[in-house]
């Protein structure tokens, strides 16, 4: 799941145009000498902004990609980036963007921890964007499921260690009580038959 594409429209950038003056005179000449140069300044001034906010756009970009895959680990992909061509022919990250594991563990256990991380991977930059902040809802989901899981195998494990220790307690109390009992009767008919009987076998 891709975390957080960061969108970008990049700008137009105009032409650098050289105005050149009639040179019908002198004076129409230098007018338009002047004008090519203050057209000039003017073009390299913007120029110069256009490539300022290319530069901050794409440290922003690099910052807010890389908080993604440091606290994602194993989880989280490597950024890739999109590329805009400044006005200096030179290329600019303009938008990327950082996948993120966010399928369930092996246990219910190892799921919480999971979320977690995916969590708090897609809160890492300063200004988590919308898709930052669905994954972390996603996340939040998942793990809450995985609790209740958790939850009812603790309840089930629980009734269970109940009843299987209390049968063992009654078939003890039973067992010995009962042999004793028709041991001592059957002695005692022996003892006080013991000219008539020949033979007795006690069944356990």
């Amino acid at each position: 799941m891709a975390i957080s594409p960061v969108g970008y429209q990049a700008n137009s950038y105009p032409a650098n145009i050289v105005v050149g003056g009639d040179s019908q005179n002198g004076n129409a000449s230098g007018t338009g000498a002047a004008a090519s140069s203050a057209s000039g300044n003017a073009n390299d001034t913007q120029t110069q902004q256009e490539i300022q906010k290319l530069k901050q756009r794409q440290q922003h970009v690099i910052t807010h990609e890389m908080a993604h895959e440091s606290v994602g680990g194993q989880y989280a992909s490597a950024p890739t980036y999109t590329y805009t061509k400044g006005p200096d022919g030179k290329s600019y990250i303009s938008g990327g963007e950082v996948s993120i594991d966010v399928s369930k563990a092996k246990t219910p256990e190892e799921t919480v921890i999971k979320m977690r991380q995916v969590r708090a991977s897609a809160l890492a930059p300063s200004d988590p964007s919308p898709q930052d902040e669905s994954v972390a809802q996603k996340a939040s989901q998942i793990e809450a499921q995985a609790q209740q899981q958790i939850a009812q195998q603790q309840t089930g494990s629980t009734s269970t260690g109940t009843h299987s220790n209390a049968a063992p307690a009654r078939a003890k109390t039973a067992s010995p009580s009962d042999n004793t009992a028709k041991f001592q009767h059957l002695q005692s008919v022996y003892s006080a038959n013991m000219e008539t009987v020949g033979h007795i076998s006690i069944y356990a």
